[in-house]
């Protein structure tokens, strides 16, 4: 059995002994996966083709942006008229490098939109 003068120096060092203990990091985070887009989808939408494009002006890249790049507009079929469907700036994917317009086909059945998308 201890002591009382040696538990009065006993319960001292465990506190100093435990106040030092650095508490374990935390653990890394889970890798992030890339997310991988679909391929392009082509849709019947019209059975007559769009309009020519309209003439957008590109106003800058937002402030303090990185890695942004331009999508142009394009004309969108809602099934009796065309709307057009303005330019935006959108974040680039990591390890994308350009973007490929999406774009109206001619097709048998009528025209279809291909989705743009990364590369």
């Amino acid at each position: 059995m201890l002591r009382p003068h040696a538990v009065a120096l006993v319960i001292p060092a465990l506190v100093t002994v435990a106040g030092c203990a650095t508490p374990a990091p935390p653990p890394p985070p889970p890798p992030l996966a890339e997310a991988v887009p679909p391929p392009p989808v082509a849709v019947l939408v019209s059975p007559q083709p769009p309009p020519p494009p309209q003439q957008e002006l590109i106003p800058p890249p937002p402030l303090g942006s990185v890695a942004m790049t331009w999508q142009p507009g394009h004309w969108r079929w809602s099934g009796d008229r065309w709307s057009w469907v303005g330019g935006r700036y959108v974040e680039r994917p990591p390890g994308r490098t350009a973007w490929v317009v999406g774009q109206w086909q001619r097709a048998p059945e009528g025209w279809t939109w291909v989705e743009g998308h990364w590369q």
